[in-house]
């Protein structure tokens, strides 16, 4: 009996000894899993810094590419639009060329003129020379010039003209509208006239030369043009120059 009981008490620490050593076991193998585990999320963040990095570089090279490429763009359109405009066509191509130079009164200015139109010397006792149109619908740019004191200017030349034979409006002519202009570098005055007739415009050009005559001042008419007329006028008017 009593050694019944013996037996049966080693038996039992034999088992209590047997679990401890499972448990101890399972505790230690617990341990090295779990070191594993942080040795490996250590490793797992080092990749993602390295990652991170590389798209970084990336990404900033790419910006730095793209922020240059406009600048190239737009040099190159720029280059490409200088080009085009060198290359627009003569706004005064196909015109013809008239210098009023052919003697010694001449007024010595040049202007471009259409090739449809004709320029017309000494048909009037009123205007030196004129541009016309003779075909349908008819126009005329008239073209007169006196020599007067340089002081003056091209609105001082027309309203204070002593004859309107020689220059200015008629007196019983009205001004719509006037203003001062410059002309390729030359002092002018455009005006718009009402007289009995209708409307007329007209453009002084002052001379860039004084001569023992004064300084001459052209001036420029046309009468009741329609739309196309008074443009081409403009265009002529806008073309003038003193010949050297």
């Amino acid at each position: 009996m009593h050694q019944a009981g013996t037996t049966g008490r080693i038996a039992f620490y034999s088992a209590l000894a047997d679990n401890e050593r499972r448990s101890n076991i399972n505790e230690i193998e617990h341990m090295k899993k779990h070191q594993s585990n942080k040795g490996f999320s250590a490793v797992e963040a080092i990749v993602i810094v390295l990652v991170v990095a590389v798209i970084g570089v990336g990404g900033w090279y790419v910006w730095h590419k793209t922020q240059n490429k406009p600048a190239k763009t737009s040099s190159s359109s720029s280059q490409a639009n200088n080009s085009k405009n060198s290359q627009q066509t003569d706004p005064y191509e196909g015109w013809k060329a008239y210098s009023d130079t052919a003697s010694a009164a001449g007024s010595g200015i040049a202007v471009k003129y259409p090739s449809d139109w004709t320029v017309v010397v000494g048909d009037s006792k009123a205007f030196a020379w004129e541009i016309r149109h003779d075909a349908s619908p008819k126009a005329s740019v008239n073209v007169r010039y006196v020599y007067i004191d340089s002081s003056k200017t091209p609105q001082q030349e027309w309203e204070e003209c002593p004859s309107a034979d020689a220059c200015g409006p008629s007196s019983d002519d009205t001004k719509l509208e006037g203003a001062a202009t410059s002309i390729n570098g030359l002092s002018g005055y455009s005006v718009k006239m009402q007289n009995n007739v209708g409307v007329y415009y007209a453009t002084i050009i002052k001379g860039s030369k004084q001569t023992s005559k004064g300084t001459v001042f052209v001036e420029f008419l046309i009468s009741n043009p329609d739309s196309s007329a008074l443009d081409t006028y403009r265009k002529i008017v806008a073309s003038a120059n003193f010949s050297d």
